[in-house]
């Protein structure tokens, strides 16, 4: 008896087995593919939020530093117990602060961490002051510390201490004050740049002004006070911001905090004309609407009238009516960048109540014109470039290019800090017939007034400090929100399209009607990518069109359970 085989059963048996084979093998390899895609973007995301951690570090000791050199509460002890915040404990570190005796022991000594009993047997020797003096800080290793030259530390102390950093504290010589310790603060995981910060900070140490008793006193409280906002001021430059304008703006705001005045614009000529001048950048108190086209005027017009100051000239209400009829600066100063004929540029400082200003003010306002035209004249060649670079040529507005790099890095933003962020597209009704009706040149006239609009009404919101208006390409505009939900977004929304709507744009005796449609998506109601968002606020722009023009709608959310997540109490 013979068995009989059904050789295509067996081949079909094989095939199928190797095709589930093949099927499992792509599973393997596509699960295992986005595995390690969805790794490498939780490993970028950790790398992110750990980079701005550190960054809010260095950011919270420096004001909190500067915020004592202001206020006067920068003594010793201060600065040892802020330092210490920020040192690795578990490595059981030694922190202290001494002043020089004159036997190298210390005359005073403020102990943040370690042992106070071993430090106070420490001894410094006159070699090590005076590199001080030279170098500023000194690093002691193993082998400087076991032959105990220029300090002297107990032997228990020096077998357990692989290295000491010395560093002075203040800029004035001789050497009177110095922190030692034996690890560096970890604000970031970068050794240097935290010794570099550390640094920074022992540097700009300041001695507490007493309470002045009699006259002498009172001038040396005034000459104190006008070093340490001098030391802040010259401090800025070597902090970190997001642009050279940002740093600028810093100086300007607290200028105007120092001296009183509300606020503080710096005016630019043109290279090629040097009698017009321009307003490039200004910081102070927030105005808002025709109280901010006031003030602009009243700047502008005093500005052009002094061109040719040769020094700090302080104006007041009464000695100036041509503002007289505007009822808001009573107080005025303007001080040129460099002294002399051909003129570079302007300080206006502009208040709302009278300031009687005092010859430390004073000075301190020559020496900021002086420090801004020789310190950071490049940084202001570079921010007219980079301004340039960043804003539409018409409207004046951040161009698309712009508009899309701080969209990503907003949403980005808004992941790692669980906010809302806001998108709202902007698109001027029939804007063809405009141009074909009136001509281009008043085209180009309701577009610059538009966008001047929209500036002026986002500015007056509360909700954000960090908003950007933007010209995405030919008549379209588009508003970034970052912090703000579905209710603040509809109410922004809504102000604008009115704005727009309220008044029609006068173009050489022609009135020219304007509405506008408008299309809102939030993050994450909508997306978190820029191409989700961007893509619902245009779906939203799209319906707003389609529904009539002249009104806002905003973009569906993706889920259900999305639909009411974002109703923020903006």
């Amino acid at each position: 008896m013979t068995l009989a085989v059904d050789i295509p059963s067996v081949a079909y048996w094989w095939a199928a087995c190797a095709l589930l084979c093949c099927i499992w093998l792509l599973r393997e390899y596509v699960w295992r593919h986005r595995t390690v895609a969805r790794d490498e973007q939780i490993d970028a995301i950790r790398k992110d939020l750990h980079h701005l951690q550190e960054s809010y570090s260095q950011a919270a000791f420096q004001q909190e530093w500067l915020s004592r050199l202001v206020d006067g509460d920068s003594s010793a002890e201060e600065l040892a117990l802020l330092v210490a915040r920020w040192l690795p404990h578990d490595a059981q570190p030694q922190l202290w602060v001494m002043e020089r005796g004159e036997d190298g022991t210390a005359a005073q000594l403020t102990v943040a961490a370690g042992n106070r009993a071993m430090l106070t047997r420490v001894t410094v020797s006159p070699q090590l002051w005076d590199q001080l003096e030279i170098n500023g800080r000194v690093q002691l290793g193993e082998h400087e510390l076991r032959h105990q030259r220029l300090l002297r530390l107990p032997s228990e102390l020096a077998r357990v201490v692989p290295e000491l950093f010395v560093l002075r504290c203040g800029e004035h010589v001789p050497v009177n004050r110095i922190l030692c310790t034996t690890h560096i603060p970890e604000w970031t995981g970068d050794r240097a740049e935290n010794l570099r910060l550390l640094s920074w900070a022992t540097q700009r140490w300041v001695a507490a002004i007493p309470v002045p008793a009699n006259v002498a006193e009172r001038i040396e409280e005034g000459e104190n006070r006008m070093v340490r906002i001098m030391l802040e001021l010259r401090t800025i430059a070597d902090m970190e911001f997001a642009s050279p304008m940002e740093m600028l703006r810093e100086f300007l705001r607290i200028l105007a905090k120092a001296t009183g005045f509300d606020r503080v614009s710096l005016y630019l000529t043109q290279q090629d004309n040097s009698r017009k001048i321009d307003r490039f950048c200004w910081a102070g108190t927030g105005l808002e609407g025709d109280a901010l086209d006031a003030w602009y005027q009243i700047e502008d017009s005093v500005v052009a009238d002094h061109l040719d100051v040769s020094g700090l000239v302080v104006l007041t209400h009464d000695r100036n009516t041509h503002w007289a009829n505007i009822g808001q600066v009573e107080s005025i100063a303007i001080t040129p960048l460099a002294p002399g004929n051909d003129p570079v540029g302007l300080l206006c400082l502009t208040s709302r109540s009278a300031i009687n200003l005092g010859e430390v003010d004073r000075q301190i306002i020559n020496w900021a014109a002086r420090y801004l035209m020789q310190t950071l004249s490049r940084t202001v060649d570079r921010v007219v470039v980079e301004e340039q670079a960043r804003r539409d040529s018409l409207t004046k507005l951040a161009n698309r290019h712009t508009f899309d790099h701080e969209m990503a890095r907003q949403l980005q933003v808004s992941g790692s800090l669980d906010e809302f962020c806001s998108l709202i597209l902007i698109d001027l009704d029939h804007f063809k017939k405009v141009n074909d009706e009136f001509g281009h040149p008043a085209g180009d006239a309701v577009l610059q007034e538009v966008a001047h609009r929209l500036e002026r009404e986002v500015g007056k919101t509360r909700v954000t400090d960090r908003p950007l208006v933007a010209r995405l390409g030919g008549e379209e505009l588009g508003v970034l929100l970052p912090g703000v939900g579905y209710s603040g977004a509809n109410r922004i929304a809504e102000a604008l399209r009115e704005s727009i709507r309220s008044t029609p744009v006068v173009h050489e005796g022609v009135t020219i009607p304007v509405t506008a449609s408008l299309g809102i998506a939030i993050c994450p109601r909508n997306g978190r990518e820029p191409r989700e968002l961007f893509a619902a606020a245009d779906a939203a722009l799209y319906a707003a069109k389609a529904s009539g023009r002249d009104c806002v709608r905003t973009a569906p959310a993706i889920s259900a359970s999305g639909a009411g997540s974002d109703e923020d109490a903006h």
